[in-house]
């Protein structure tokens, strides 16, 4: 999938006036059946966007890194461009792995939080997201990256890949 934003805007925009990248979500139910993995980050690689996590990640087996998606508080976790896949699995029922394709010389990721407007962003640049919600959903995201300039018909385009593998029929006709 290619994720494609175009800027049609006659102003032409400069670092630091404008943050601008394309990104796309999946969102799936969780709960204590479901985990996120990567491979284990440095310390630089992972951050929490809003209030500390924690205790929903810890250092798994087969060597890799593992988020509990089943919270009583939200959180979301920003993850580094170092970072090559983020992966959700379902307890035997299903997994999904997205990543994306290498940033084009010039552009950087940026910092995807929500945040007010009298807030300014952080440096912090995010590649790829978790973001677990104690409604029992949960997203994963793929991140895009910002150019220094901004022209008028300047596109901003991120290749995702995601790849789904059912693992048991869930569901009957």
């Amino acid at each position: 999938m290619t994720e494609i934003i175009r800027y049609i805007g006659k102003e032409t925009l400069h670092k630091g006036e404008f943050l601008l990248a394309p990104w796309s979500l999946c969102q799936f139910d969780s709960g204590g059946k479901g985990k996120v993995m990567i491979l284990p980050p440095a310390k630089e690689d992972i951050w929490d966007l809003y209030e500390p996590s924690e205790g929903q990640r810890r250092e798994g087996i087969d060597g890799l890194y593992v988020v509990t998606s089943e919270t009583e508080k939200r959180f979301q976790l920003g993850f580094g461009a170092n970072i090559p896949w983020i992966e959700y699995a379902y307890e035997g029922e299903f997994r999904i792995r997205r990543y994306t394709d290498k940033l084009t010389e010039g552009y950087s990721h940026i910092d995807i939080a929500d945040l007010p407007p009298d807030r300014v962003p952080s440096g912090n640049g995010v590649k790829l997201s978790v973001y677990c919600d104690p409604s029992g959903f949960m997203e994963i995201e793929a991140c895009g990256g910002c150019p220094i300039e901004l022209r008028s018909g300047t596109e901003l385009s991120v290749q995702i890949t995601t790849e789904y593998e059912m693992l048991k029929e869930t569901f009957s006709v």
